[in-house]
């Protein structure tokens, strides 16, 4: 490339993807730390509770009616109520006791989760894989003891510079300042204790060194897969008017990316297309399936020319 500038656009979308891989690392370097919190407390309530277990799903069927609950289930709700009401949230919220099944509270880590996470039910896949939801976990439950304000930057980050840059672009500099505050995070010492917290800050510090993105953290597998979940949030067609033509930008950078890494990979995981260029290849299929049926069907046959004559 010969043009400064498209260079520069580059190195800032390079950015952009850098703290988007690093929102990702956050959510896997908090894995092993979430994971153990709910667990020992849903370990503890087990052993003392010994009601027989329930067999109606009583918060799924009767909602807030709470009079109807079977003793297990009142009991499951008022342990958990207790770690949400001492916490004091300065935002509190309605729980939706009828989206939560109760019946699972014993053997389920993700519907204890979904007590403490504000509208749950938007989250398109698990809520312990999802960073707004585990933000809001963290922040709502007393097992976990991380400042407010700690999550708020984290959030921050994700709003402004991420789910609503509409430009796709970072400075080198405010690149920086993200991966600082995600590495702070991770350096909190009941995460950075974890497995999971120490890989995950490994790869950001990977990142925070580097100029430009990686290589050899994208070969890895959990790099290969962050990427691909970059390109299918920005490829699901969801996005908003104002960023269309900086989404084209990214995705064409995005496909770069993955070209270069397909062709050097060492580890068989293969990106495949992004998914608006599937949508477009499935659409232009069922147009050719489409056009075939029509033209075969409305041509006649030899048979019925013969019987004109």
């Amino acid at each position: 490339m010969s043009d400064f500038g498209e260079i520069v656009n580059k190195e800032k979308l390079d950015n952009y993807v850098s703290v988007q891989l690093g929102l990702r690392y956050m959510v896997n370097g908090l894995q092993d730390y979430v994971t153990k919190q709910l667990h020992s407390k849903q370990t503890e309530l087990k052993q003392k509770c010994a009601l027989v277990h329930c067999t109606l799903n009583c918060s799924s069927i009767f909602g807030e009616s709470t009079k109807k609950w079977c003793a297990t289930c009142k009991y499951w709700k008022s342990e958990l109520l207790n770690l949400y009401e001492q916490c004091h949230s300065p935002y509190p919220f309605r729980i939706k006791w009828n989206k939560i099944n109760s019946i699972s509270f014993p053997q389920s880590l993700e519907e204890i989760a979904k007590v403490f996470i504000k509208d749950f039910h938007a989250v398109r896949h698990s809520v312990l894989l999802d960073l707004g939801a585990l933000m809001s976990l963290i922040r709502n439950a007393t097992l976990f003891d991380i400042s407010s304000q700690t999550i708020d930057e984290i959030l921050h980050i994700r709003n402004n510079c991420c789910a609503h840059n509409y430009l796709v672009e970072l400075h080198e500099a405010e690149r920086n300042i993200c991966l600082d505050v995600f590495i702070r995070f991770l350096k909190i010492p009941e995460i950075i204790c974890t497995d999971s917290g120490k890989n995950a800050l490994n790869r950001i510090e990977t990142l925070h060194q580097s100029h430009g993105l990686p290589e050899r953290i994208l070969q890895q597998p959990d790099g290969r897969r962050a990427l691909e979940e970059i390109r299918n949030e920005h490829h699901n067609g969801d996005m908003d008017q104002n960023s269309i033509y900086s989404d084209e930008n990214l995705q064409e950078r995005l496909d770069e990316i993955t070209k270069i890494l397909n062709e050097r990979r060492k580890y068989h995981f293969y990106l495949g297309p992004s998914p608006k260029t599937m949508k477009h290849s499935v659409i232009q299929l069922i147009f050719l399936i489409c056009f075939t049926y029509w033209y075969l069907s409305s041509t006649p046959s030899k048979e019925s020319l013969q019987g004109t004559y």
